[in-house]
Protein backbone atom coordinates (compact mmCIF):
# COMPACT_ATOMS: atom_id res chain seq x y z
CA UNK A 1 0.00 0.00 0.00
CA UNK A 2 1.47 3.42 -0.80
CA UNK A 3 3.12 5.68 2.08
CA UNK A 4 0.52 8.12 2.19
CA UNK A 5 -2.68 5.94 1.36
CA UNK A 6 -3.69 5.46 4.76
CA UNK A 7 -4.19 8.79 5.51
CA UNK A 8 -5.71 9.41 2.45
CA UNK A 9 -8.18 6.31 3.75
CA UNK A 10 -8.58 8.31 6.82
CA UNK A 11 -9.47 11.71 5.44
CA UNK A 12 -11.89 10.07 3.39
CA UNK A 13 -13.71 8.55 6.06
CA UNK A 14 -13.98 11.73 7.79
CA UNK A 15 -15.49 13.82 4.41
CA UNK A 16 -17.73 10.88 3.89
CA UNK A 17 -19.45 12.10 6.35
CA UNK A 18 -19.32 16.31 6.02
CA UNK A 19 -22.56 17.75 4.33
CA UNK A 20 -23.21 19.96 2.00
CA UNK A 21 -26.68 21.87 0.61
CA UNK A 22 -25.92 21.63 -2.54
CA UNK A 23 -24.03 19.01 -5.01
CA UNK A 24 -21.23 19.86 -7.18
CA UNK A 25 -20.43 18.85 -10.50
CA UNK A 26 -18.02 16.48 -11.05
CA UNK A 27 -16.06 15.39 -14.21
CA UNK A 28 -12.71 15.38 -16.34
CA UNK A 29 -11.53 16.67 -19.54
CA UNK A 30 -10.85 14.18 -22.16
CA UNK A 31 -13.94 11.78 -22.24
CA UNK A 32 -15.47 12.43 -25.51
CA UNK A 33 -13.41 13.69 -27.58
CA UNK A 34 -11.83 11.14 -29.79
CA UNK A 35 -8.81 10.66 -28.13
CA UNK A 36 -6.47 7.38 -28.19
CA UNK A 37 -4.97 7.26 -24.70
CA UNK A 38 -1.14 5.94 -25.71
CA UNK A 39 -0.98 4.13 -22.99
CA UNK A 40 -3.33 1.66 -23.00
CA UNK A 41 -3.13 -1.35 -26.37
CA UNK A 42 -6.66 -0.40 -27.01
CA UNK A 43 -8.10 1.88 -29.88
CA UNK A 44 -10.58 3.24 -27.52
CA UNK A 45 -11.29 7.00 -28.39
CA UNK A 46 -14.85 7.36 -25.84
CA UNK A 47 -14.58 6.66 -22.20
CA UNK A 48 -18.07 7.40 -21.52
CA UNK A 49 -18.49 3.75 -19.66
CA UNK A 50 -15.65 4.72 -17.83
CA UNK A 51 -17.04 7.34 -15.50
CA UNK A 52 -20.55 7.40 -16.15
CA UNK A 53 -22.28 6.26 -13.17
CA UNK A 54 -19.98 8.56 -10.54
CA UNK A 55 -19.41 11.97 -12.66
CA UNK A 56 -22.23 14.54 -13.37
CA UNK A 57 -20.14 16.70 -15.92
CA UNK A 58 -17.80 15.50 -18.70
CA UNK A 59 -15.41 17.29 -21.25
CA UNK A 60 -16.73 16.86 -24.73
CA UNK A 61 -15.26 17.93 -28.07
CA UNK A 62 -16.83 18.84 -31.26
CA UNK A 63 -16.04 17.02 -34.33
CA UNK A 64 -18.27 17.64 -37.74
CA UNK A 65 -21.40 18.29 -37.02
CA UNK A 66 -23.04 14.78 -37.99
CA UNK A 67 -20.01 13.55 -35.24
CA UNK A 68 -21.03 16.00 -32.43
CA UNK A 69 -24.36 15.27 -32.64
CA UNK A 70 -23.43 11.68 -31.90
CA UNK A 71 -21.22 12.71 -29.35
CA UNK A 72 -23.66 14.67 -27.37
CA UNK A 73 -26.44 12.64 -27.73
CA UNK A 74 -24.29 9.49 -26.34
CA UNK A 75 -24.00 11.18 -23.03
CA UNK A 76 -27.86 11.46 -22.56
CA UNK A 77 -28.92 9.64 -19.38
CA UNK A 78 -24.92 9.26 -18.65
CA UNK A 79 -23.74 12.64 -17.33
CA UNK A 80 -23.94 16.42 -18.16
CA UNK A 81 -21.65 17.82 -21.13
CA UNK A 82 -19.22 20.34 -20.85
CA UNK A 83 -19.11 21.26 -24.34
CA UNK A 84 -15.68 22.66 -25.66
CA UNK A 85 -16.66 25.21 -28.74
CA UNK A 86 -13.75 27.47 -28.76
CA UNK A 87 -12.90 25.87 -32.78
CA UNK A 88 -16.17 27.45 -34.02
CA UNK A 89 -15.15 30.94 -32.57
CA UNK A 90 -11.44 31.14 -32.40
CA UNK A 91 -8.22 29.84 -34.11
CA UNK A 92 -4.89 30.06 -33.24
CA UNK A 93 -2.06 28.44 -31.03
CA UNK A 94 -0.65 30.48 -28.35
CA UNK A 95 -2.61 33.68 -29.63
CA UNK A 96 -6.22 33.13 -30.26
CA UNK A 97 -7.99 35.07 -32.75
CA UNK A 98 -11.58 35.76 -34.10
CA UNK A 99 -12.35 32.62 -36.30
CA UNK A 100 -13.77 34.50 -39.36
CA UNK A 101 -16.16 31.59 -40.37
CA UNK A 102 -17.79 31.81 -37.02
CA UNK A 103 -20.83 33.41 -38.10
CA UNK A 104 -21.75 30.39 -40.63
CA UNK A 105 -20.05 27.59 -38.30
CA UNK A 106 -21.97 28.50 -35.35
CA UNK A 107 -25.91 28.21 -36.43
CA UNK A 108 -24.69 25.16 -37.97
CA UNK A 109 -23.09 23.32 -34.78
CA UNK A 110 -26.07 25.10 -32.67
CA UNK A 111 -28.26 22.39 -34.61
CA UNK A 112 -26.28 19.62 -34.12
CA UNK A 113 -26.28 20.71 -30.80
CA UNK A 114 -29.99 20.59 -30.83
CA UNK A 115 -30.17 17.44 -32.63
CA UNK A 116 -28.82 15.64 -29.97
CA UNK A 117 -31.50 16.80 -27.77
CA UNK A 118 -29.70 17.75 -24.86
CA UNK A 119 -28.42 20.67 -23.21
CA UNK A 120 -24.55 21.10 -22.62
CA UNK A 121 -22.35 23.46 -20.79
CA UNK A 122 -20.24 25.61 -23.13
CA UNK A 123 -16.10 25.46 -22.66
CA UNK A 124 -16.01 28.49 -24.68
CA UNK A 125 -11.97 29.16 -23.99
CA UNK A 126 -9.27 27.88 -22.82
CA UNK A 127 -6.90 30.01 -21.46
CA UNK A 128 -8.14 33.04 -22.70
CA UNK A 129 -5.91 35.87 -21.20
CA UNK A 130 -2.57 33.61 -21.44
CA UNK A 131 -3.31 33.61 -25.56
CA UNK A 132 -3.92 37.16 -25.77
CA UNK A 133 -7.38 37.30 -26.64
CA UNK A 134 -9.37 40.33 -26.63
CA UNK A 135 -12.48 39.80 -23.69
CA UNK A 136 -14.66 41.82 -25.74
CA UNK A 137 -14.47 38.87 -28.76
CA UNK A 138 -15.09 36.23 -25.77
CA UNK A 139 -17.77 37.83 -24.75
CA UNK A 140 -19.01 38.25 -28.57
CA UNK A 141 -18.66 34.66 -28.86
CA UNK A 142 -20.78 34.18 -25.36
CA UNK A 143 -23.54 36.29 -26.06
CA UNK A 144 -24.14 34.37 -29.92
CA UNK A 145 -24.30 31.14 -27.68
CA UNK A 146 -26.92 32.71 -25.23
CA UNK A 147 -28.74 33.81 -28.48
CA UNK A 148 -29.62 30.16 -29.24
CA UNK A 149 -29.50 28.90 -25.95
CA UNK A 150 -30.87 31.40 -23.37
CA UNK A 151 -30.73 29.32 -20.32
CA UNK A 152 -26.74 27.51 -21.24
CA UNK A 153 -24.15 28.05 -19.16
CA UNK A 154 -20.67 29.49 -20.02
CA UNK A 155 -17.49 27.61 -18.87
CA UNK A 156 -14.13 29.60 -19.41
CA UNK A 157 -10.64 28.34 -17.39
CA UNK A 158 -8.00 30.51 -17.24
CA UNK A 159 -4.45 29.88 -16.90
CA UNK A 160 -2.61 30.71 -13.40
CA UNK A 161 -1.56 34.16 -13.56
CA UNK A 162 -2.01 35.71 -10.05
CA UNK A 163 0.65 39.19 -11.22
CA UNK A 164 -2.04 39.67 -13.93
CA UNK A 165 -5.63 41.79 -13.53
CA UNK A 166 -8.65 39.43 -13.69
CA UNK A 167 -10.60 39.12 -17.25
CA UNK A 168 -14.05 37.30 -16.33
CA UNK A 169 -16.83 39.39 -18.89
CA UNK A 170 -20.55 39.16 -17.34
CA UNK A 171 -21.27 36.94 -19.79
CA UNK A 172 -19.67 33.81 -18.58
CA UNK A 173 -21.00 31.61 -15.71
CA UNK A 174 -18.75 29.36 -14.55
CA UNK A 175 -14.87 30.70 -14.10
CA UNK A 176 -11.84 28.63 -12.81
CA UNK A 177 -7.89 29.21 -13.13
CA UNK A 178 -5.54 25.85 -12.95
CA UNK A 179 -2.18 25.43 -11.27
CA UNK A 180 -0.62 21.63 -10.92
CA UNK A 181 1.61 19.93 -8.76
CA UNK A 182 0.01 21.63 -5.47
CA UNK A 183 0.22 18.71 -2.86
CA UNK A 184 -2.86 20.50 -1.05
CA UNK A 185 -3.77 23.73 -2.83
CA UNK A 186 -5.75 24.71 0.21
CA UNK A 187 -2.66 25.04 1.82
CA UNK A 188 -0.56 27.22 -0.59
CA UNK A 189 -0.86 30.60 0.08
CA UNK A 190 -0.49 31.47 -3.55
CA UNK A 191 -3.52 29.86 -4.34
CA UNK A 192 -5.42 30.56 -2.11
CA UNK A 193 -4.79 34.41 -2.47
CA UNK A 194 -5.57 33.89 -6.12
CA UNK A 195 -8.60 32.18 -5.13
CA UNK A 196 -10.04 34.97 -2.73
CA UNK A 197 -8.96 37.60 -5.61
CA UNK A 198 -11.19 35.57 -7.78
CA UNK A 199 -13.97 34.89 -5.15
CA UNK A 200 -14.25 38.66 -4.70
CA UNK A 201 -14.14 39.69 -8.58
CA UNK A 202 -17.26 37.35 -9.54
CA UNK A 203 -20.64 38.36 -10.26
CA UNK A 204 -23.60 37.18 -7.81
CA UNK A 205 -24.86 35.06 -10.90
CA UNK A 206 -20.92 33.94 -11.62
CA UNK A 207 -19.58 30.69 -9.86
CA UNK A 208 -16.64 28.76 -9.64
CA UNK A 209 -15.44 25.91 -11.22
CA UNK A 210 -12.44 24.19 -9.71
CA UNK A 211 -9.62 22.63 -11.82
CA UNK A 212 -8.47 20.16 -10.00
CA UNK A 213 -5.02 18.10 -10.81
CA UNK A 214 -5.60 14.48 -12.23
CA UNK A 215 -2.53 13.74 -13.86
CA UNK A 216 1.07 12.68 -13.48
CA UNK A 217 3.79 13.54 -15.06
CA UNK A 218 7.35 14.67 -15.01
CA UNK A 219 6.97 17.78 -13.74
CA UNK A 220 4.70 16.34 -11.13
CA UNK A 221 7.82 13.79 -10.03
CA UNK A 222 10.09 17.15 -10.09
CA UNK A 223 7.64 18.68 -7.27
CA UNK A 224 8.24 15.59 -5.51
CA UNK A 225 4.89 13.95 -6.07
CA UNK A 226 4.86 10.07 -6.98
CA UNK A 227 1.50 8.49 -8.85
CA UNK A 228 0.20 7.37 -5.40
CA UNK A 229 0.67 10.40 -3.64
CA UNK A 230 -2.48 11.79 -6.56
CA UNK A 231 -5.02 10.10 -4.01
CA UNK A 232 -3.91 12.75 -1.50
CA UNK A 233 -4.28 15.80 -3.73
CA UNK A 234 -7.79 14.66 -4.60
CA UNK A 235 -8.52 14.57 -1.42
CA UNK A 236 -6.99 18.02 -1.15
CA UNK A 237 -9.12 19.37 -4.08
CA UNK A 238 -12.39 17.82 -2.40
CA UNK A 239 -11.88 19.78 0.70
CA UNK A 240 -11.28 23.12 -1.39
CA UNK A 241 -14.49 22.37 -2.95
CA UNK A 242 -16.60 21.73 -0.17
CA UNK A 243 -15.09 25.37 1.76
CA UNK A 244 -15.94 27.23 -0.74
CA UNK A 245 -19.36 28.18 -1.51
CA UNK A 246 -18.70 29.61 -4.33
CA UNK A 247 -17.55 26.13 -6.61
CA UNK A 248 -20.48 24.86 -8.39
CA UNK A 249 -18.62 22.58 -10.29
CA UNK A 250 -14.79 20.77 -10.96
CA UNK A 251 -12.96 19.51 -13.58
CA UNK A 252 -10.17 16.57 -13.22
CA UNK A 253 -7.58 17.58 -15.74
CA UNK A 254 -7.21 14.97 -16.94
CA UNK A 255 -8.85 11.59 -17.65
CA UNK A 256 -7.46 10.27 -20.77
CA UNK A 257 -3.62 10.46 -21.17
CA UNK A 258 -1.07 11.92 -23.64
CA UNK A 259 -3.22 14.99 -24.54
CA UNK A 260 -0.34 16.98 -23.46
CA UNK A 261 2.93 14.13 -24.50
CA UNK A 262 3.54 10.94 -24.36
CA UNK A 263 4.67 11.10 -20.41
CA UNK A 264 1.77 12.87 -19.08
CA UNK A 265 -0.13 9.92 -17.42
CA UNK A 266 -4.36 10.10 -17.03
CA UNK A 267 -5.78 9.29 -14.25
CA UNK A 268 -6.96 6.29 -15.70
CA UNK A 269 -3.47 5.20 -15.66
CA UNK A 270 -2.81 5.85 -12.32
CA UNK A 271 -2.77 3.36 -9.22
CA UNK A 272 -6.01 1.56 -8.52
CA UNK A 273 -6.58 3.76 -5.06
CA UNK A 274 -6.18 7.03 -6.59
CA UNK A 275 -8.81 5.56 -9.20
CA UNK A 276 -11.05 4.38 -6.19
CA UNK A 277 -10.46 7.74 -4.09
CA UNK A 278 -11.69 9.95 -7.15
CA UNK A 279 -14.75 7.55 -7.64
CA UNK A 280 -15.73 8.14 -3.95
CA UNK A 281 -15.10 11.57 -3.96
CA UNK A 282 -17.47 11.75 -7.40
CA UNK A 283 -20.50 9.69 -5.59
CA UNK A 284 -20.21 12.41 -2.34
CA UNK A 285 -19.94 15.70 -4.41
CA UNK A 286 -22.37 14.71 -6.97
CA UNK A 287 -25.08 12.98 -4.96
CA UNK A 288 -28.48 15.30 -4.69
Amino acid sequence: MPRLFPMAVLIWLVLGTAGRAEPIDLGFVAVVCGLDDPHDDEATRNYIDEVAGWTSLNHVCLDTPEESTHRLAATKGRFAALLHVEPVFFEGGRRLRWQEAAGRLWPTYAEAIRAAEVMPAFYLADEPQLRHLDPALLSRAARMIRDEFPAARIAVVEAYLPDQPLVIPPEIDLWGFNAYTLRDPGADPGYLAQLDRVEAALAPHQSLILVADAMFTPIHARAGLTPADMAEVALAYERLARARPRVTAMIGYTWAGGIDGPDELGLRELPAPVRDTWRAIGLRLTAP
